[in-house]
């Protein structure tokens, strides 16, 4: 199962050169991370969810982002064990 979400760059999320910015990245990335969580039914609210912890992220660059860019992160489980899972954001 995977989730897509669309957003519009902003001047907020761009760096002093006008790109997307690294940090603004990893919070684009969390919501997107956070609206798979949430079509699987696994919301932050749940007392009963489970918790993640990000302990490991790899990003590959392969164009620039600027601002007024739509931008559509697709998210996808690639391995989703006992103890741990892996998902891969793709940006088109």
């Amino acid at each position: 199962m995977h989730t897509e979400m669309t957003l519009v760059v902003q001047d907020e999320h761009t760096d002093e050169l006008g790109h997307l910015n690294h940090v603004a990245a990893v919070r684009i990335l969390e919501q997107a991370r956070d609206a798979w969580y949430h079509s699987c039914g696994l919301y932050r609210d749940d007392p009963n969810r489970y918790g993640t912890v990000i302990v490991n992220i790899n990003y590959d660059y392969h164009n620039e982002c600027f601002v007024g860019e739509t931008l559509r992160v697709t998210t996808t489980p690639q391995r989703i064990g006992t103890k741990r899972a892996s998902s891969c954001h793709t940006k088109s």
